[in-house]
């Protein structure tokens, strides 16, 4: 078995005594591991030059100067396809600008084309009309729209998401939980709020679990686990793969040095050892 993007199940579960209190999103520190993300493309990107990156130079202090823009004034203006002929012009808020920059960081792969799209809307904001490279969303409904039109169901992960997180955790009984563990805005700390709140299906959701497991997570399995992550995960922080190592009896841990959400197809070195390790056990 090998798990790849892995969560510290501790604070998955239950928490710590001194985590307890707080939802399990905030627990998990998702937040961090997007943070020190996002500040590997900053140092990317002025490390690539505007030819390559159009973020560039000075990509941190550009995009504090975009969110704290957003924060504050009017959303700016966005024309988004919505299907192959079809163009609709749709407000951006901050809260956009940190959604769309999580979604950006599971995957270096995107990067290039996420500092254009944020370029383009660093021209609307401060004047202008953005119209970013085909792909973008903002909020998730023009894609929403687009894949209807085009036959594909819907993807539930709205509904699946809290009936697998909220049954399998332990969460405050009331929202000042969210509130207090929520904070306010911060520049050094962009996705901590959008983590937190995460979990609030989980205040009121209407279903549990009787039968989850709760631990110990300390099993010496009779086949050695693979413990897989890269360094820089915007989900699940290489804290969780060093603590689930660190718990089961008998496993490894792999790390790529490396960007995104698993390890899965971004390194021919990862993808050689966890090849060898299935067949082999090694």
């Amino acid at each position: 078995l090998i798990i790849d993007g892995v969560l510290d199940p501790i604070d998955w579960s239950t928490g710590t005594p001194a985590n307890a209190d707080q939802p399990f999103s905030s627990r998990l520190e998702s937040n961090v591991g997007a943070q020190a993300t996002l500040e590997e493309f900053f140092r990317l990107c002025d490390e690539a030059g505007p030819e390559l990156c159009a973020m560039a130079p000075d990509s941190a202090d550009r995009y504090g100067a975009l969110a704290a823009e957003l924060l504050v004034s009017e959303p700016a203006v966005v024309e988004l396809q919505v299907g192959p002929t079809e163009f609709a012009e749709v407000p951006f808020f901050y809260g956009d600008l940190i959604g769309f920059s999580l979604g950006a960081m599971y995957g270096s792969d995107s990067w290039f084309f996420f500092a254009m799209d944020l370029a383009a809307i660093e021209a609307a904001v401060f004047g202008g009309t953005a119209s970013p490279t085909p792909g973008f969303s903002v909020g998730g409904d023009a894609t929403l729209g687009y894949t209807a039109k085009r036959g594909f169901p819907r993807y539930m992960s709205f509904e699946g998401f809290p009936a697998v997180a909220c049954a399998d955790s332990d969460n405050p009984d009331t929202l000042q939980g969210w509130i207090d563990a929520a904070g306010e805005i911060s520049f050094d700390d962009y996705f901590r709020q959008l983590w937190t709140w995460a979990s609030s299906p989980c205040l009121s959701f209407p279903a549990a679990d009787d039968d989850r497991y709760m631990g110990p997570w300390t099993a010496d399995t009779a086949n050695p686990v693979l413990v897989a992550s890269t360094l820089y995960d915007p989900a699940t922080p290489v804290d969780g793969a060093i603590v689930a190592d660190g718990l089961l009896a008998n496993s490894g841990l792999l790390l790529v040095e490396g960007w995104g959400h698993t390890t899965l197809g971004i390194s021919g070195c990862a993808s050689f050892f966890s090849e060898r390790y299935l067949i082999t056990q090694e």
